[in-house]
């Protein structure tokens, strides 16, 4: 059957494309927030005087609402007002740097009392800044226009990751400004999000035993849907355990095809999931039931019917004697 779209005397416009691209990533509550950004121009014009009513219709915290909303700023769909109508995407290559003299970056340094900052991120990175250092930490901070906080959370993200090159955090500094991580409350959320799926990857790894060893691109891309998905051990763990069930085997399609339609259905917690499944198993117990009173009805009554049919005989056999 063929469908159309009926707008009705309203309609409501999304940024499509990042749409497109985060509509399997999203979150329920990304996407009604998005929804409602659309939807109310009073919640676009003020956010912070809104958002503790939108939360509240929401169900959910003011937290949660402010990381719905740096999910769809770093991905683009949502701009300061004034600002151009799409982010301007960098380079995916470094730009070549400014060389400041020692005067300059001492000028600087004073200016902007960036002295504890870079303290802070020698100390992380466990080294002694020289002057080039020095210098390339006062470009980023210009040439990205982000906060101080910003760069010390990334040094600590970094040495997390088990990298402590002044060079990989550059690096990884333009590359997630690249992607739309712009300020310090996306990259924490960027963080939160990037640990949550580490620790889950782990527990994964053991519940799937399958070791240390990498982990294919399908793997890899459904863990990290599943993360976003806030999905946890317990109900990843009870979706491998209906799949080796049905399957026999760990086979990550089977297991990505039931989660899929568990986010489809809008089952978020292994409470929802468990009432699902008993309901589930409830009606297969009528089902039976109810084909045995079937077959159990038709075997009475034939029997009835042969009992009657040897009563006549026997009546008839009766009557010629």
């Amino acid at each position: 059957m063929k469908y159309e779209l009926f707008f009705g005397s309203e309609v409501v416009n999304l940024p499509g494309k990042v749409l497109r691209e985060k509509l399997n990533v999203c979150s329920q509550t990304e996407l009604r927030l998005l929804c409602a950004l659309a939807l109310d121009p009073a919640l676009l014009e003020d956010y912070n005087a809104s958002a503790d009513k939108t939360a509240s219709d929401f169900g959910i915290s003011r937290k949660e609402l402010d990381e719905a909303l740096a999910f769809w700023r770093g991905a683009g769909a949502i701009v300061p007002a004034g600002s151009a109508s799409a982010p301007v995407k960098r380079s995916s290559k470094k730009p070549s740097l400014p060389h400041y003299t020692g005067e300059e970056l001492a000028e600087i340094i004073d200016k902007n009392a960036l002295g504890p900052m870079l303290d802070r991120c020698a100390g992380i990175l466990g080294i002694m800044l020289n002057p080039t250092d020095i210098n390339s930490i006062v470009t980023l901070y210009h040439a990205l226009g982000v906060d101080q906080d910003y760069i010390v959370s990334l040094c600590e993200y970094c040495v997390r990751s088990g990298k402590r090159s002044l060079a990989y955090v550059i690096k990884t500094a333009y590359n997630l400004y690249d992607s739309g991580v712009t300020s310090s409350a996306i990259l924490e959320d960027h963080i939160r999000r990037r640990d949550e799926s580490t620790k889950l990857e782990a527990k994964l790894r053991h519940v799937f035993g399958i070791g240390e060893r990498a982990l294919t691109a399908k793997e890899s891309k459904c863990f990290e849907i599943w993360c976003e998905w806030g999905y946890g051990e317990d109900i990843i763990t009870r979706a491998y355990e209906i799949t080796v069930e049905k399957t026999g085997k760990y086979t990550i399609s089977y297991l990505d095809k039931i989660l899929t339609n568990w986010h489809t259905t809008g089952y978020s917690t292994i409470e929802e999931i468990d009432e699902a499944q008993s309901r589930y198993s409830e009606a297969k117990k009528e089902e039976a039931k109810g084909s045995f009173d079937t077959d159990d009805f038709f075997e009475r009554s034939l029997k009835r019917s042969m009992d009657n049919a040897v009563r006549l005989v026997k009546e008839k056999q009766s009557d010629k004697k």
